[in-house]
């Protein structure tokens, strides 16, 4: 009820009284009827006691009324109350003319109520729209992707908003992703945490700072990826703004830099020791060569062959520690790294027939030279290729070797793929480091790889090994192309 509808009644302080009656529940028995009755419309004698202590007494005219409910689509507005002459009380024409402007007012006060329900959702629209695009915005401007998290009746972290670059980094449609809890893609390792902060933003925590996860992509590879929230809101509820960065290719190169920083160091030690090694195996060599050329008895002449052969097989081993070691730049000319590969291949060709070792080559044609010392890069190849039969062999006695070439922007890369066991994932930062080796004894040294890391660093390279367990290993080798 407002001013502008009391009609006469009088203003000040009775009216504000009467309107507090009427938020409290207190209505005039005129209106209670309106309220209470199963039928909206009545014809109301007003000379009932009650009727005459009435507020609205004051702007009675006469002692009958028509009274109906503001009422459309199940919802009340309220009621008008309309005092009419009694010989108009009883006239069905007037009290259905009556009936009809009430529901016109009725149907009126909804449509309003519309309305201000549609701009009002109008606003909300383009003010989410608006923060949508400047979330969206800002993520493409960093190379990130973004997500929004929140809690529904499906459960904990639902994704109800992401961005094209999640889709790829998960492998997951956008369709997929809207009915899946970001738990679902976070590596078991790191899932009870990301839900547990997850849980304290929702509880309007403020947890700052970069964090790492490791997400199961949908074809089973785990991405390490680099994620921040913010607060806001979806849909009146709280809500997770998440930009997320895959850094997989800095975790790459933090590690080929950790394994280059430990190389360094330990190819000044194995230095040192190499050259020491090397004054007494000299003698032990050339005084059991004597010793071989006099006439001495049959057991004790195998002895000293045994001494013979296995300081022979040490001393290999130092000249491995040595090139390991080696820091003297070695003669560099143009080569081809396609004649490389196919001279190390014919090098190899009985052996891989004879173990049942299939062999297809893709090198690419026009292949750009780089500059290197070509008998280096063969030792690299030929280190890559063997360890490759090695490990197929011992895995099924047979196997396919992949090898292909290809220009990437100023590189040349050579990649070689196996079908073997696949390297463990808790094994791939040591690979090239020396003496690291899953052979059995015996069967390795463990300094091929990391002769092999340190000749492709000398050349202004990269040398790096992918692979998962039972799905064989991939080894790249990069080379700057010759300028």
């Amino acid at each position: 009820i407002s001013a502008a509808g009391a009609g006469g009644f009088p203003l000040g302080e009775v009216w504000s009284e009467f309107l507090k009656r009427l938020k409290h529940g207190d209505y005039p028995r005129c209106f209670r009827e309106a309220l209470e009755r199963d039928k909206p419309f009545a014809v109301l004698a007003l000379d009932a006691d009650e009727c005459k202590g009435c507020d609205f007494a004051y702007a009675r005219v006469s002692e009958t009324a028509f009274v109906d409910r503001l009422e459309y689509e199940g919802k009340i507005y309220g009621a008008i109350l309309a005092r009419v002459p009694p010989e108009f009380a009883q006239d069905e024409e007037e009290q259905g003319l009556f009936h009809e402007l009430v529901g016109d007012i009725a149907f009126a006060l909804n449509a309003i109520e519309k309305e201000d329900e549609r701009r009002q959702l109008e606003f909300e629209l383009r003010e989410s729209e608006e923060r949508y695009r400047a979330i969206l915005e800002l993520g493409e401007r960093t190379g990130e992707a973004v997500v929004m998290l929140q809690d529904d009746e499906r459960g904990e972290a639902m994704h109800v908003f992401v961005s094209d670059a999640w889709c790829n980094i998960t492998g997951y449609s956008r369709e997929e992703l809207l009915n899946m809890s970001m738990a679902d893609l976070i590596h078991p390792r790191d899932r009870e945490a990301a839900v547990e902060r997850h849980r304290r933003r929702m509880r309007g925590d403020v947890l700052s700072g970069l964090y790492e996860i490791t997400i199961i992509r949908k074809d089973g590879k785990k991405i390490p990826v680099e994620v921040t929230y913010a607060p806001s809101k979806y849909k009146g509820k709280p809500v997770g703004v998440g930009y997320i960065r895959d850094i997989s290719e800095r975790k790459k190169i933090q590690e080929q830099l950790m394994v280059t920083g430990r190389l360094a160091s330990i190819g000044e030690l194995v230095s040192g020791i190499a050259h020491e090694l090397n004054n007494p195996l000299t003698g032990i060599i050339g005084f059991a060569d004597l010793l071989m050329g006099r006439d001495l008895p049959a057991s004790v002449k195998n002895d000293v062959q045994v001494i013979h052969r296995e300081a022979i097989r040490t001393a290999q081993v130092v000249r491995n520690l040595l090139a390991f070691a080696r820091k003297q730049p070695q003669e560099k000319t143009p080569v081809n790294v396609n004649q490389a590969i196919e001279a190390v291949l014919q090098l190899r060709a009985y052996e891989q027939k004879i173990h049942n070792i299939e062999v297809h080559t893709r090198l690419a044609t026009n292949l750009p030279e780089v500059m290197a010392n070509t008998f280096q890069l063969q030792q690299v190849f030929l280190n890559i290729i063997i360890n490759a039969e090695h490990f197929m062999i011992e895995s099924h006695g047979r196997g396919t070797l992949n090898i292909t070439t290809e220009r990437v922007g100023d590189k040349v890369l050579a990649v070689f793929t196996d079908d073997g066991p696949g390297i463990a994932q808790e094994n791939l930062p040591y690979l090239f480091d020396p003496f690291f080796t899953t052979k059995e004894v015996g069967k390795g040294t463990g300094l091929g790889l990391s002769i092999s890391h340190g000749i492709i660093a000398e050349h202004g390279g990269n040398i790096y090994a992918e692979s998962e367990p039972g799905k064989g290993a991939t080894f790249i080798v990069e080379l700057p192309i010759n300028k």
